[in-house]
C-alpha cells in the first residue's frame, strides 16, 4: 500500500469523499456528535488538532472563539483545502506534518489547552512518541481527546468500494 500521505493526496474518492462530509453524508451522523459533546467550551482556549484534514474541527474552533487554533495534517492536498476553507486568520496556523514529527513545530512545553484527533493516530508508526510529545505540550489539566476506528476496520480486511446488485459503488456491509 502507499504511504498515508499519498494515499490522501492521490485517491480522488477518498479525498472528495471526506471534502462534502455533511449531512448528506452518514458518517456526519455517526462522527460529528461525539466529537461536539466531548469538546465543548472552547472559549478563550489554545488547540491543536492532530489529522485537521480540511481544518473542520479548526473553523468550529475558530467560530467559538478560541485564541489560537493550530491544525496539522500530512496531506498537501488537504492541508491546502483547509487554507482556502479557513482564509487569512492571525488565530489559525497550518501545517503540513507528520504527527509523528509533532515536535518538529517547537510548539512550547505547557501551551495548549486541549489537542483533538478525529479518526487519525490510528496510522501514527510511533504512538508513544506521540503521547509524549502531546504531554509535553499540554498544560496541567489539559485534554488530549481522539477518536479511533473501530478495529474491524483497520484489521487487515481487505476493504473498499463494492458493486450493488444496481452497479453502485457502496462501502460493504461488514
Amino acid at each position: 500500500m502507499e504511504s498515508i500521505e499519498n494515499y490522501y493526496d492521490t485517491t480522488l474518492k477518498l479525498f472528495e469523499t471526506l471534502k462534502n462530509k455533511n449531512e448528506d453524508n452518514g458518517a456526519f451522523y455517526v462522527e460529528n456528535p461525539w466529537m461536539r459533546e466531548l469538546v465543548t467550551n472552547l472559549n478563550g482556549l489554545t488547540v491543536l488538532d492532530i489529522g485537521c484534514g480540511y481544518g473542520t474541527f479548526i473553523k468550529r474552533a475558530l467560530v467559538e472563539g478560541v485564541s489560537k487554533a493550530i491544525g496539522i495534517d500530512i496531506s498537501n492536498k488537504m492541508i491546502s483545502e483547509a487554507q482556502k476553507e479557513l482564509g487569512s486568520n492571525p488565530v489559525a496556523e497550518l501545517h503540513v506534518c507528520p504527527m509523528e514529527n509533532l515536535d518538529s513545530l517547537k510548539i512550547e512545553s505547557d501551551s495548549l489547552d486541549l489537542v483533538t484527533s478525529y479518526f487519525a493516530i490510528m496510522y501514527c508508526k510511533d504512538y508513544t512518541k506521540l503521547v509524549r510529545d502531546v504531554h509535553k505540550i499540554l498544560k496541567k489539566n489539559g485534554r488530549f481527546i481522539f477518536i479511533v476506528q473501530h478495529p474491524i476496520l483497520t484489521s487487515g480486511i481487505d476493504m473498499g468500494f463494492v458493486k450493488n446488485d444496481q452497479g453502485e459503488e457502496v462501502w460493504p456491509n461488514v
